[in-house]
């Protein structure tokens, strides 16, 4: 997985933090495995970190729909996840209902 070609949104977390390896795998099930999650210690992070260096080992939330390649650090994370969630939700909801009743929508 590399970030430029990434199709998925992909949260980076701490995985010596037992919590926060919990609260990741939460998140990418509450997304319905539609963000992924990779180790701040990964290569895919230190990629991150050539083009982001403010991103060095904090939480990042990248999604390749984000505005002008923009990254949720930090704090910021906490907001973007759940909006992250809910747009998929929705998504996937609007498929579902096209699908099934395509003449009503």
């Amino acid at each position: 997985m590399t970030l430029p070609t990434a199709q998925k949104p992909i949260l980076f977390y701490a995985s010596r933090c037992g919590k926060c390896r919990l609260l990741s795998q939460i998140v990418v099930s509450a997304s319905l495995h539609q963000i992924e999650r990779t180790p701040i210690e990964s290569d895919t992070a230190e990629e991150l970190y050539q083009t982001h260096p403010e991103a060095r080992q904090k939480l990042v939330l990248f999604h390749p729909a984000f505005a002008d390649g923009k990254l949720a650090i930090g704090a910021w994370v906490y907001a973007a996840v759940p909006w992250t969630i809910c747009k998929i939700w929705g998504a996937i909801v609007l498929t579902k209902l096209r699908t099934s009743h395509p003449s009503k929508i």
